[in-house]
């Protein structure tokens, strides 16, 4: 499940979601390793001169993080890997 206005913010064990529109990073607010619960900002991105929050779709630990500050990225592209926290 994906939870922002573009790209995809993978959960480990569910069906991702994907979003619509190009960005920019702006500002990344989680590192690999970061615990994060359903609901946190993972990142900002600005799109068509709005800004986006893309928030955690579940409780988990960062697995992976594909992107850094002031990257373009694609809709569709994986911004972020949760795994799940156990």
């Amino acid at each position: 499940m994906a939870v922002g206005s573009q790209g995809r913010v993978v959960c480990e064990a569910e069906t991702d979601g994907e979003v619509n529109h190009a960005g920019l990073i702006a500002t990344p607010q989680v590192s690999v390793g970061a615990k994060v619960k359903k609901g946190d900002k993972l990142l900002m991105m600005e799109a068509m001169k709005m800004q986006n929050t893309v928030y955690a779709p579940c409780d988990g630990v960062v697995a992976e993080l594909h992107v850094a500050l002031a990257d373009t990225v694609e809709a569709k592209d994986l911004l972020i890997k949760i795994r799940a926290a156990g």
